[in-house]
């Protein structure tokens, strides 16, 4: 029965029962009548259709307002200006407010308040409640009827958009107000004043995530989900633009619905100087709302401190009294600001709309604004003969400017100026030198300026006239500064230096003139000796780092820092001796002296009572520490001790008294011997680790180490036998013996309830695992590799959460368990189990090795939980039909297989088969005719090295219509067929070491990685070949390609340099010019010089991309090259390796890769990202070896944009060696097509 029928059908019933019932019993009958009307037929409140993203914060939401349904809950919903919060709270009001006896939604409740119009709020609340219109002589009468009618009632009360906690007291002046089971929604851009009321529980209303919100602005663009095809990159330019903001995406949406491109990419234009209007009214209302001080805050983050840190800016901002440390509270709570990682960071909106702001001081006349921050009204601003009076801060990127000339006079007139920032992108390519500022010989900084950031500064010290006395905060990291200033000056209002990575720096002040100073930054200040003695008497320095002060050679002779908390000495390879420590530095908590000359600490190191961290890792010198007085308490809070590479020979027994260290690294300590017994409680200890250390044994004492959770005495080969101490570590969840010299396991190992992972790989002695006292309940993985093992005692059946058993290498294992997951290398090994197939759980199942297994174990019954196996290097000629059981099965992988000969012929129904692999099992000629039955699950095939010749692809394969990768490298096939087109997904395709490959035919267009070399067929006929003409039709693919004996990167390339990166300024308009196709990366490698030291590693080389705008970058890519190009990544149960051919090398003399510009996040595609950086970096070194090859380095790397239809006279392509090119007059036009196709055909 529908509602409308239902309800017809009771109220005629209670009309029934009104005429033969009397007054009395009439009325309540009319009032039960009301009610269920009003619950039967609610008034539901409008929504637009176009709701996107809602479903889970409605979930969230509701399964908040469900909880404690007995009692009265407040719920707030805040979130910044047109985020969303009354929509949210109209839905969840429509879907609840028949589940009460009363609903109420009072909307605008702040503009209404403004307006005077208290009572009418009051009055709509109460008939929501009643069900009839009611009409109030005064608020005090409105106030005693809710009270007196509604708290036996259980309400619903929705009140929007509040600002002020009146307002809340006059609608819900208590929750004590209503009956239980009552839920009130306040939805508010203050967060503070949800606290200040006392709600419930708080929800924020985030942005919307991408793909929600670009069909949301689609829905109002388009009327459809998705952006038209020509305009997606000015649709993500726009949802960039609006970084998830609903108001916006509709506002902008609505606006340009029906425009042309030419009009969207005007609208685009114009928002970047200029803010929506209708869009800065409702960020505005927030602004607006706030006091004087709050609202400098607001714009000088707004104008200035964006992305910057928290603490940095709280210092400065109070230094000029502003009340920063409230203020910035106050704008988090109004969702003005947000603070992540102590970071600064606001909505670019909001930024907007604050820089809209400081515009309308006086339009069109940047010298009178109160702050500046863009280069162009900088420059303006400078060339004004009048103005500059007001101005308060100025940040100038260098970056888009390489010079700029200050006018004394002009700056003479900034009496206002508070903050100076002037900067260069560190990622734009080019040098120091290359940015000018130029300083009249007169200059001076103004005398009110509280902070000085000139990052790059190139003046060797600060102008004779340098009058700091109101400086607050010094910021001249990678400076060429020598001496700060000369002279004596009285800075009493300093609180931070930095003059980090400033390399000619040998001479810092007195510190005498700065008694308040709290952080100094003198890290990577090279050429710096010594500090001046006055340091140590600095009283109020909280953070000091001289971290790479390589020729530092003494400290303060003695310490006093009475506030000191960081002290970074690291790096200090010539500081020798730590001094002794004198007065209370009772507030030091971190001290970093790794990889210096120290070789013992003073005594009075015990002196440091609040110390959490000590870190003397790679003090080779260090071979002993101090003793630890266990009546004292001395380090009671040190819970981290890092010796690691250190010089230590034995720790005092009194290290037990350290009863709240945590860790405690020996790692690689080869000096270390001896564990000492332990004195007092180390209660706390939760990591021991002794990897490569000379120990032999552990004491007794060790086993009262009853909180340890890691231990690890792994690569020690003199330790061969464990006590029996495991009795009292129950917490124990990591115990690596990996590559000792253990010998055996006492069998109290099965007391650790807690183990989750035990590996004795490698340890060649171990030949027996004790019989299991205990639960060993969590175990679930254990390796064995390389032991010399035979057999598992009954009892490790116990292990029942195992999920990882690893076997491999283990010669003398003859034994196979029912409950084995894994068996690799087991060579005596010559048959499984059909016992196995009872493992129900089983999901992984890895057989490597097992050389002597011919033939594949009948699955006699379903193994629907195995999900991945694994088969390498075994003997088997084929593969039971009964695999089809293995319904789960989503990876199946065979390696070296080579008696192989065939595949099941019902492979095809295991249709959950996502990633087949078949690699180099060589006698495998054909493929089972049924694959076609996985074209609605297989993504991944491998058929590597399987000796295919032509016509032995089945056409079968051309139907997998999921396919994503397809490598087909190292067999004989002279094509590709023209069938690859049908592969719609396919995404990868790898060609590479056919040696007959002569053509590939035409590609189908998803492709994003295409690898065809080492085809030497190919490459002698790329010319005619399709294949090019396939790359230069479609450049939005990638593609990667070397070229052997090359001599360098031809000189039309339009961005190149010398060394391991290169930059390239972007257009102004790249993210909306669909004529930008993407860039193209060239790497020149030479050998190394005579004499050069080789600094090779395993780790394959790679090129870093990056977008950056000023000083932040952004990552955007990360591309590897492969110089063994047969290389494999063999998949076990606990890691994976690669393996390679040896004889698979190649001269890498030039590498070529493309890097798509749709490729390019769309949350970068802002114009703020104005430079792509290219860093070629060869992980661990600065050179690679390509297999037997010599080693080679990187010479030159180049960036080349790429354009379809571009016309520009360039000249003839050449490989001409990188060095001063000058501009040659042109021969003939080329394309970008033609250039990249002359390149690869010269």
């Amino acid at each position: 029965m529908s509602k409308p029928t239902e309800a017809r059908y009771i109220m005629e019933i209670l009309s029934y029962m009104n005429g033969i019932f009397g007054t009395y019993e009439s009325k309540h009958i009319k009032e039960i009548t009301n009610e269920i009307f009003k619950r039967l037929n609610p008034k539901l409140l409008h929504i637009d259709d176009d709701m996107v993203g809602i479903d889970f914060r409605l979930k969230e939401l509701k399964l908040l307002l469900s909880s404690h349904l007995n009692e009265v809950r407040v719920i707030g919903i805040y979130g910044t200006g047109g985020i969303g919060k009354t929509t949210i709270a109209k839905i969840v009001y429509n879907e609840i407010q028949c589940q009460f006896n009363g609903a109420s939604f009072l909307q605008d409740v702040r503009e209404r308040s403004k307006n005077g119009h208290q009572l009418q709020l009051l009055q709509q609340l109460l008939s929501g409640m009643v069900g009839k219109d009611i009409e109030l002589s005064d608020i005090n009468e409105g106030i005693n009827i809710i009270k007196g009618r509604l708290d036996s009632k259980k309400v619903l009360i929705v009140i929007d958009d509040v600002d002020h906690l009146e307002q809340l007291k006059l609608l819900v002046g208590s929750p004590k107000w209503f009956g239980l089971g009552s839920r009130i929604i306040i939805t508010t851009r203050d967060q503070h004043l949800l606290g200040e009321y006392g709600v419930d529980i708080s929800y924020k209303v985030e942005q919307l995530h991408y793909k929600e919100a670009i069909q949301l602005f689609s829905r109002h663009a388009f009327k459809q989900n998705v952006p038209k095809e020509d305009y997606v990159n000015l649709s993500n330019c726009m949802v960039d633009y609006a970084q998830g903001l609903p108001l916006a995406l509709k506002v902008l949406g609505s606006s340009l619905h029906g425009m042309a491109i030419d009009e969207w990419k005007s609208a685009l234009d114009k928002l970047k100087k200029n803010a929506n209007k209708k869009i800065n009214d409702v960020l505005r209302i927030s602004f607006d709302g706030l006091d004087y001080f709050e609202k400098e805050v607001f714009l000088d983050i707004a104008c200035f401190f964006k992305g910057e840190d928290k603490d940095s800016m709280l210092r400065i901002l109070d230094g000029c009294n502003l009340f920063a440390t409230y203020g910035i509270r106050v704008l988090c709570d109004r969702c003005l600001v947000t603070i992540s990682d102590n970071v600064i960071q606001m909505h670019d909106l909001i930024q907007q709309m604050g820089r809209a702001i400081v515009r309308e001081e006086c339009p069109g006349d940047p010298s009178k604004w109160s702050r500046l921050w863009d280069v162009d009204d900088i420059y303006d601003a400078f060339s004004r003969q009048e103005g500059m009076e007001s101005i308060q801060t100025i940040s100038l990127n260098l970056s888009r400017s390489k010079e700029i000339r200050f006018n004394s006079t002009k700056v003479a007139k900034m009496k206002k100026l508070r903050l100076l920032k002037v900067y260069c992108n560190d990622h734009d390519g080019l040098t120091r030198e290359e940015y000018k500022v130029f300083l009249p010989k007169d200059f001076e900084f103004p005398h009110n300026l509280r902070y000085l950031h000139w990052q790059g500064c190139t003046l060797t010290s600060l102008p004779s006239k340098f009058n700091g006395e109101n400086l607050i905060e010094i910021n001249l990291k990678s400076s060429n500064i020598k001496q700060l200033w000369k002279g004596n000056k009285c800075l009493g209002k300093l609180k931070a230096i930095d003059l980090s990575n400033s390399k000619r720096l040998v001479k810092v002040p007195k510190f005498s003139s700065m008694p308040n100073l709290e952080k100094l930054n003198l890290k990577g200040c090279t050429s710096l000796r010594e500090l001046h003695s006055s340091i140590g008497d600095l009283k109020r320095l909280t953070y000091l780092n001289l971290g790479g002060c390589k020729q530092l050679r003494s400290f303060s002779t003695s310490m006093k820092f009475e506030s000191l908390e960081v002290l970074y000495l690291y790096h200090c390879q010539n500081l020798k001796k730590f001094p002794v420590i004198h007065g209370n530095m009772k507030h030091l908590k971190e001290l970093y002296l790794n990889k210096t000359g120290i070789r013992e600490l003073p005594s009075s190191i015990m002196h440091l009572a609040s110390l959490e961290v000590l870190d003397l890792s790679n003090c080779s010198n260090f071979e002993k520490f101090p003793e630890i007085h266990g009546n004292m308490k001395f380090l009671r809070k040190l819970w981290e001790l890092n010796l690691r590479e250190s010089g230590i020979k034995e720790l005092p027994d009194s290290i037990g008294y350290l009863e709240y260290l945590e860790i405690l690294d020996l790692t690689y300590c080869l000096k270390f011997e001896k564990f000492p017994e332990i004195r007092g409680n180390m209660k706390c200890l939760k990591e021991l680790s002794l990897h490569q250390t000379a120990i032999k044994e552990f004491p007794d004492s060790i086993g009262s180490l009853t909180s340890l959770e890691i231990l690890s005495v792994s690569e020690c080969l003199k330790f061969e036998k464990f006590s029996d101490i495991f009795t009292n570590m129950r917490l124990l969840e990591e115990l690596d013996l990996s590559e000792s010299g253990i010998m055996e396991l006492p069998a109290s190992i099965g007391y650790l309830e807690s183990l989750i992972s035990l590996d004795l790989s490698q340890c060649s002695n171990f030949q027996k695992f004790p019989e299991i006292q205990g639960n060993m309940k969590c175990l679930k993985g254990l390796s064995l590799e390389k032991t010399a093992i035979k057999e598992f005692p009954n009892s490790i059946r116990r292990f029942e959460a195992l999920e990882t058993l690893l076997l491999s290498g283990c010669s003398n294992f003859e034994k196979v368990l029912e409950i084995q997951k894994s068996s690799e290398n087991c060579r005596n090994l010559r048959s499984l189990p059909d016992s196995i197939c009872g493992l129900k759980s089983l999901k992984h199942l890895s057989l490597n090795g097992c050389s002597n297994v011919e033939t594949f174990w009948e699955i006699t019954e379903e193994m629907e939980h195995l999900e991945c196996l694994y088969l390498r290097e075994m003997a088997i000629t084929e593969l039971s039909s009964s695999i089809e059981h293995l319904r789960g099965l989503w990876k199946l992988e065979l390696y070296k297989c080579e008696k192989l000969v065939s595949l099941p012929s019902n492979i095809g129904n295991l249709t959950c088969l996502q990633s087949l692999c078949v690699r180099n099992c060589s006698k495998l000629h054909d493929l089972p005719d049924n694959l076609r039955s996985l074209q609605c699950c297989l993504k991944r095939l491998d058929l590597v090295g399987c000796n295919m010749m032509e016509g032995e692809i089945p056409g079968d394969l051309w139907c997998l219509s999921l396919l994503q990768t397809l490598d087909v490298s190292e067999n004989h096939i002279h094509c590709i067929p023209a069938g690859i087109t049908q592969l719609s997904k396919l995404q990868t395709l790898l060609m590479n070491h056919c040696p007959m490959l002569e053509e590939i035919a035409e590609l189908p267009s998803s492709l994003t990685r295409i690898e065809a070399h080492g085809c030497p067929c190919l490459e002698t006929k790329t010319s005619s070949s399709l294949f090019l003409r396939s790359l230069l039709e479609r450049l939005n693919q990638n593609f990667r390609y070397h070229f052997h004996g090359s001599s360098g990167i031809p000189e039309w390339v339009s961005h190149q340099r010398m060394g391991c990166e290169v930059t390239a300024e972007l257009p102004m308009n790249w993210r909306e010019d669909n004529n930008l196709l993407g860039f193209v990366l060239f790497f020149h490698h030479v050998p190394l010089d005579d004499g050069e030291c080789e600094t090779t590693c395993d780790n394959l080389p790679r090129c870093i991309l990056t977008l950056s705008h000023g000083d932040q970058s952004k990552q955007i890519g990360d591309i590897w090259f492969d110089p063994k190009c047969k290389g494999y990544r063999l998949r076990c149960l606990s890691y994976d390796y690669i393996c390679y051919d040896s004889r698979a090398t190649s001269d890498p003399a030039l590498w070529v890769t493309y890097f798509p510009q749709i490729h390019i996040p769309s949350k970068f595609r802002s114009s703020r990202w104005n430079t792509l950086k290219a860093l070629y970096t060869p992980m661990g070194g600065g050179s690679f070896r390509c297999g037997d090859n010599e080693s080679f380095k990187l010479k030159s790397c180049g960036i080349h944009l790429i354009y379809a239809q571009d016309q520009i006279y360039w000249p003839q392509p050449s490989r001409g060696s990188l060095g001063d090119r000058e501009d040659h007059p042109a021969k003939k036009e080329f394309s970008s097509f033609q250039r990249i196709k002359a390149f690869f055909n010269p």
